[in-house]
C-alpha cells in the first residue's frame, strides 16, 4: 500500500474540500487539530483513508490485520447534512432516526416474532462479505420474512440484526439461519423484544440519552456506532420477503413525525435563549434529581412560563 502526505486547508476553503480518490469518491476527514484533512493515505486501489486510527494503527488495517470495514475517525459534519449512513455522524443520526421510526410504526401492524443477532467471525474484507451475502440471501429468500441491519464490531467483524416476522417458531428460524450461514464461522444470539422502541433505537444506533456505566450520556450509543467506509458499497439495512405492511404510508408517517421532532427541537433552542438565571438554576436542580438532560428541562420551564403548556 502506498501513501501520500496529508495536506490541510483551513478557513472557508476547508468547507469545500475533502479527500477524493481516483474513482471520484469523497471522504471528508478531520485532522487532530480539527482542520479538514483534504488528502489522506491511499491504498493500491486508489481509495482514501485517514492516515492513522486513534490507536496509532493505519486505518486500512483491522485489528486482526485485514482491511477495516469502518471509519476510525468519521467526519462529524453539521446539522444541515443530508441523511445518510456513511457521510458524517450528523447524517447517520438523521437517517437512523428515520428508519427507527418506520420500524416502530410498522410494529403496530406487523408482529415482530424474534430479534436475532448473527455475527460473522471470518477475517473478510468488504468484497468477501458482499459475495457471501449473495449466497446467504439466495438461501433465505422465500423461507423468512425479516428486516436486517448491518453493524461492525470493534474487532472488525460484520454483525447482522434480524427482526423476524415469519416463521414465528424459534426452531424454524434457527434452522433457516444455520442453513443459510452454513460453512461460515458465526455466533448466533436471540434477544428478547421487551420494547419495540428500545430495540429500534439500539439496532439503528440512534442518538438518544441514557445511562452508561452509571453516568448519564446525551448520546448513549456513541461508542457502539461505527460508520462503514463509503467505498465498500455495503447497504446498512434491507429486507427479505414480506416485512413491511404498507411501506409508503409508513414512510410518510415517519417523515411527518421526524419533521415534528426536529421542529420541536428547534423551538427548544429558541426557548432556552429566553430562560432567566432563576429558571436555569431551577432546571439544574431538577436535572440533578431526575438524571434527565438539562437543556430540555430548561425549555419545558420556559414553555410553561410563556404558554402554560409544559412538554414532558
Amino acid at each position: 500500500m502506498s501513501h501520500v502526505s496529508p495536506k490541510y486547508y483551513s478557513g472557508q476553503h476547508a468547507k469545500k474540500s475533502s479527500p477524493i480518490d481516483r474513482n471520484g469518491y469523497c471522504y471528508p476527514e478531520q485532522s487532530p487539530d480539527n482542520r479538514l484533512l483534504v488528502i489522506s493515505g491511499q491504498d493500491d486501489n486508489g481509495y482514501c483513508y485517514p492516515e492513522q486510527g486513534p490507536d496509532g494503527q493505519d486505518d486500512i488495517e483491522g485489528t486482526e490485520g485485514y482491511p477495516s470495514l469502518y471509519q476510525f475517525r468519521p467526519f462529524v459534519g453539521t446539522p444541515d447534512d443530508k441523511p445518510g449512513f456513511t457521510f458524517s455522524v450528523n447524517s447517520f443520526w438523521k437517517e437512523a432516526r428515520k428508519i427507527a421510526q418506520q420500524l416502530i410504526i410498522n410494529s403496530k401492524q406487523v408482529n415482530y416474532a424474534y430479534w436475532v443477532i448473527v455475527r460473522i467471525d471470518e477475517p473478510w474484507d468488504g468484497n468477501q462479505h458482499k459475495e457471501a451475502w449473495r449466497r446467504i440471501r439466495k438461501k433465505l429468500n422465500g423461507k423468512i420474512d425479516t428486516f436486517f441491519v448491518r453493524e461492525v464490531t470493534k474487532a472488525n467483524h460484520l454483525e447482522y440484526n434480524f427482526i423476524v416476522v415469519r416463521p414465528c417458531e424459534r426452531k424454524s428460524i434457527d434452522a433457516v439461519l444455520r442453513c443459510a450461514f452454513a460453512g461460515i464461522r458465526t455466533n448466533i444470539k436471540y434477544r428478547k423484544i421487551t420494547s419495540i422502541v428500545r430495540m429500534a433505537n439500539y439496532i439503528m444506533k440512534c442518538k438518544i440519552g441514557g445511562v452508561v456505566d452509571g453516568r448519564w450520556k446525551a448520546d448513549s450509543y456513541a461508542e457502539k456506532r461505527r460508520l462503514f467506509h463509503r467505498h465498500l458499497g455495503i447497504d446498512k439495512h434491507g429486507t427479505i420477503g414480506d416485512f413491511w405492511k404498507d411501506r409508503t404510508a409508513t414512510k410518510q408517517k415517519a417523515k411527518d413525525e421526524n419533521k415534528k421532532f426536529f421542529d420541536n427541537k428547534a423551538d427548544d433552542e429558541r426557548l432556552i435563549l429566553e430562560a432567566t438565571p432563576e429558571e436555569k438554576e431551577q432546571a439544574r436542580h431538577l436535572a440533578k434529581l431526575t438524571g434527565e438532560p438539562l437543556r430540555p428541562i430548561i425549555a419545558n420551564i420556559v414553555r410553561k412560563r410563556w404558554q402554560g403548556t409544559p412538554k414532558f
